[in-house]
């Protein structure tokens, strides 16, 4: 599957706009706390290829869901296109001692809260993502990578609804400005 994402980060103004947007005219779909653990490869910096791999906590209403999730390299600049994998596991520790028996070496631990809507399509995602600040990801999954341009486009009308520049879009990952923040805040 291919994961089509836009990400942008917002003012305290612009978030309440896009919340009460979502809440008017998506299905919201919830609330959740998210805890990523990032690991680096064994034979290769994933920092060098582009690519994430991660163990994930998510919980909701007091249920906790563990996802273990592989992402590739982005497929192109102006638009977060990759390939991503994903299995749920359920056990959180026994997987955390597998990743970590294997050799894989924890980079990072990206902390925060996401508010979930989707139209169907396009899932919008509000986050506030601890010491970074809060973030609007739009995301649609496809299965092929000739609708790139096509669901890039429909992302990109969604943000000049919600009045939201296309030259605000970040193309880094939460992973990326935790580990450029680390690098300067040195």
């Amino acid at each position: 599957m291919l994961e089509i994402e836009l990400k942008v980060l917002l003012n305290k103004q612009q978030y309440l706009a896009a919340k009460q947007y979502f809440d008017s005219m998506f299905d919201y779909r919830g609330t959740v706390f998210e805890s990523d653990d990032y690991f680096n490869g064994l034979d290769r910096d994933f920092s060098k290829t582009d690519e994430a791999f991660r163990i994930r906590k998510e919980t909701k209403n007091n249920n906790t869901n563990v996802f273990v999730t592989y992402k590739g390299a982005k497929l192109r600049k102006e638009v977060k296109a990759r390939k991503e994998l994903e299995v749920t596991v359920s056990d959180y520790n026994t997987m955390l001692g597998i990743i970590t028996s294997l050799g894989f070496k924890k980079v990072a631990c990206i902390q925060k809260e996401r508010i979930y809507y989707t139209d169907g399509l396009i899932t919008a995602a509000l986050d506030t993502v601890t010491s970074l600040g809060d973030f609007l990801e739009l995301e649609i999954l496809s299965p092929n990578a000739e609708d790139i341009d096509k669901y890039t486009l429909k992302l990109y009308d969604l943000l000049d609804r919600l009045a939201i520049g296309r030259e605000t879009v970040i193309n880094s990952s939460y992973l990326e400005m935790i580990l450029n923040k680390r690098r300067y805040d040195i």
